[in-house]
């Protein structure tokens, strides 16, 4: 814990505007200069009487429909209040003290404090030409029998998106017991856990 470094969020939106004299929008946040989707404020102001309540639970509604559309099964599809508590959940799940985990860099920072906070070793393999590069991380997490594989798709802060056919070669290329977890633009998350006999996402 003593090596653990606090999160530095960065400046504040004024103090950004103020420096630069302009507007600004923080794409690193998804952040965008479009509104709500239709039907979207309405749907949060019906909501407003419920608010005190405590959050739903189960999600039983939510993880049919989101199995329904990609093809799988209600207990496949974890729901979470953002991506910062599943990276914390996946930590927990995959990482622990000594392990070690792999990732791009630069990329999201939280992957490499919460695989550190669970006292595992982080190793980074930087881009290629701002993108990930994919062959890098398979060979890295081989190399060090790495627990997990962090990717950020698209990358934060560079903006690439891989092909379908990088994350092919990449996902057969890593060795068994490791799994990769990744961020993509829905927001939502695939994990995948490989091992000598299956593959399940």
């Amino acid at each position: 814990m003593h090596d653990l470094q606090p999160y530095e969020p960065g400046p504040r939106m004024p103090e950004l505007e103020r420096r630069y004299g302009r507007a600004l929008v923080r794409l690193n946040r998804n952040e965008d200069l479009f509104p709500p989707f239709p039907g979207m404020r309405e749907a949060v102001e019906a909501e407003l009487p419920s608010v005190w309540m405590y959050p739903e639970e189960s999600y039983d509604e939510f993880r049919a429909a989101v199995a329904r559309r990609i093809g799988t099964t209600p207990d496949r599809i974890v729901p979470a209040h953002g991506s910062q508590a599943l990276i914390g959940t996946l930590a927990s799940l995959f990482l622990d003290p000594g392990d070690v985990a792999v990732t791009s860099r630069p990329t999201y920072g939280l992957y490499a404090k919460a695989s550190a906070a669970r006292g595992a070793t982080v190793e980074s393999v930087r881009l290629r030409n701002h993108r990930v590069d994919f062959e890098a991380l398979a060979t890295a997490a081989a190399a060090a029998r790495a627990k997990v594989v962090w990717i950020c798709d698209p990358n934060n802060p560079t903006g690439s998106l891989a092909h379908r056919d990088e994350w092919e070669t990449f996902l057969d290329a890593l060795p068994e017991t490791c799994a990769s977890a990744t961020r993509s633009p829905i927001p939502s998350w695939l994990i995948t856990w490989t091992s000598s006999r299956s593959r399940s996402t």
